[in-house]
């Protein structure tokens, strides 16, 4: 089994998993959705990838998931950026899973948009 943990990559890296924040990319989101960084951001349910045991993934390796998520905090879009070919449906299926509080501008939740990069390990 694989422990993880998750954390914004400014050295609180520990435990199996971590995510660091993205760089912007080329798939820009709707007008009405903020970008922010993924430190802007608190994730509230956290649901790691898993490993399907018949897929031969290296690892360590990585997932650059790219989240939209509504005035809720729940993802409306979810763009699998990089990631093993063999991993991308579950890493879809759990960023779907994800929760955060929702982003507040001006006393306002906002649809917002940012990158995580997930590091997976044994």
């Amino acid at each position: 089994m694989t422990r993880w943990t998750l954390a914004a990559a400014i050295g609180l890296i520990g435990g199996a998993v971590w995510a660091e924040e993205g760089e912007a990319t080329a798939s820009t989101p709707a007008a009405d959705v903020l970008q922010v960084k993924w430190h802007d951001v608190k994730a509230t349910k956290q649901v790691k990838p898993s490993v399907p045991p018949f897929a031969k993934i290296a690892l360590p390796t990585k997932c650059k998931i790219q989240f939209t998520i509504d005035e809720a905090g729940i993802p409306s879009l979810i763009q699998i950026e990089e990631c093993p070919e063999k991993l991308k449906p579950n890493a879809e299926k759990a960023a779907n899973k994800w929760r955060f509080e929702p982003v507040m501008r001006h006393g306002q939740a906002q649809k917002a948009a940012f990158t995580v990069i997930l590091n997976i390990k044994r």
